[in-house]
Parts: C-alpha cells; sequence; structure tokens
C-alpha cells in the first residue's frame, strides 16, 4: 500500500514543481541608501497587507541602477498575486507613519494600485502569473 502512494504521490509533486514560476519585481524610486527595501508577497488565500505569503527584503545600499533594486519571489504555483513594498529608512523593520497613519516610509504596490484613504483593494495590485516567469514594476512614492 504504501509503495502505491509513493508511486502516485511523487508524479503529483514533480508535476506542481514543474508548474511553478518566477515573479521578478524591480523597485523604482529608492532615494537613499539608508535601510531595506521590504516586498511581500500575497494571494488571495492570505489576508491582503495583513498575512504574507511570501516576504523578502534587500539592503537599498545594493541598488541595480541608481535609484532602483531588484528582487524574485521563485517557484511560484499559477495564481493571482498582488505586491506591496516599502522602504524601511530607519531599518527598524516597520512601515513608519504619523498619527494620521499615514505611511510616512516611501511605500508602492503592485500594478500601480494607489493608496487613497487607506491601502488599495487587492484587486487594484492583483497580477496573473501562469506557468512563466514574470517581470513586473513597482514604484515607491
Amino acid at each position: 500500500m504504501q509503495r502505491w502512494l509513493t508511486v502516485i504521490a511523487l508524479p503529483l509533486c514533480l508535476a506542481s514543481h514543474a508548474h511553478a514560476a518566477d515573479l521578478q519585481v524591480t523597485v523604482h524610486n529608492v532615494q537613499s541608501d539608508s535601510g531595506k527595501v521590504m516586498l511581500a508577497l500575497f494571494d488571495e488565500a492570505h489576508p491582503w497587507l495583513k498575512n504574507a505569503r511570501n516576504a523578502q527584503m534587500v539592503s537599498a545600499i545594493s541598488r541595480d541602477k541608481g535609484t532602483q533594486v531588484t528582487l524574485v519571489f521563485k517557484d511560484l504555483p499559477p495564481g493571482r498575486y498582488a505586491v506591496s513594498g516599502y522602504h524601511d529608512l530607519n531599518g527598524n523593520g516597520e512601515l513608519d507613519s504619523n498619527a494620521m497613519r499615514i505611511p510616512t516610509e516611501p511605500v508602492g504596490f503592485s500594478n500601480g494600485a494607489q493608496a487613497r484613504f487607506g491601502p488599495p483593494r487587492f484587486n487594484d495590485a492583483a497580477l496573473s502569473l501562469g506557468e512563466h516567469d514574470l517581470k513586473i514594476d513597482v514604484h515607491l512614492k
């Protein structure tokens, strides 16, 4: 019985990995060498801007071309995703905000989704990732 489970499970595992794709995110408008650029990836199963499916950071000093950094989320299954990012200027690991809860550090979202009177909706920032790698841009403001 256990042998049959292995025979059935192995191809399923291999098949799911075969359809994985990478999402390359280039973050623009990194204005300072201080702190880190933080990116978080969300899918529809994870509450938008609350529980990230995957989070990555890169030192802002490792900028690609003057004012941009690039991060890659690897081996993602096909689906709908949204990316949020910010430049943690003071390196405290948090998005700082003022008394009105407006971010005081530069923020950006996939699809150029805008934060107006609160964060953008998931659907405004969502993109579809298929079986092929995808490159997107996030512009910090």
